[in-house]
């Protein structure tokens, strides 16, 4: 049981973190391109921060899901609201 809880607890944590960083920034998707290794790509993304700042950054990734997430986590980075 002991383990059971603590692997729920992680897992709603992990998502509490997740929503909190789609929250931080706005991204959209511009571009995917190779990444030279096989089966990695990069992926383009521009993001706006809460206050206004804009940019655009590269994540590099095997799929697109995990894409979105990594530009979303790097673009609250670069916003200061991680």
């Amino acid at each position: 049981m002991k383990v059971h809880h603590a692997a729920a607890l992680s897992a709603a944590l992990v998502l509490s973190l997740a929503a909190t960083a789609v929250f931080a920034a706005t991204v959209s998707f511009v571009k995917k391109s190779p990444a030279g290794g096989m089966g990695n790509f990069n992926y383009t993304y521009n993001y706006t921060c809460n206050n206004g700042k804009k940019g655009t950054l590269t994540v590099s990734s095997a799929n697109d899901n995990g894409a979105k997430t990594l530009a979303e986590l790097e673009a609250a980075d670069r916003c200061g609201e991680n």
